[in-house]
């Protein structure tokens, strides 16, 4: 973005620099869809190895548990939701303190 000072209007300013800045995202879109660019990851070993590790966790007790007492309709209990509220609460209560 350029800033220039002139004897012109406040509003003029302003809309000469958000054009500037539109102009430049608008240019590293452009530069982004360039023929022969390739996004790519690279995935390390150590975090392959995490990874099926924690795939072996799934307890399917528990899941098979949860979704009988969500196709009996007997899931959502009133302590159930209390904790979600008081959950909810708590982490939203650091952000309302002045």
């Amino acid at each position: 973005m350029r800033v220039e000072q002139s004897a012109e209007p406040t509003g003029r300013v302003e809309a000469s620099a958000r054009f500037e800045q539109r102009s430049s995202a608008q240019s590293a879109r452009a530069e982004l869809r360039r023929p022969g660019l390739v996004d790519r990851v690279e995935i390390s070993e150590h975090a392959r190895a995490l990874s099926q590790e924690s795939g072996d966790r799934i307890r399917t007790d528990l899941v098979q548990r949860v979704r009988s007492e969500i196709e009996a309709d007997t899931y959502l209990t009133t302590s159930r939701i209390d904790a979600a509220a008081r959950a909810i609460s708590r982490q939203l209560r650091p952000s309302f303190r002045m």
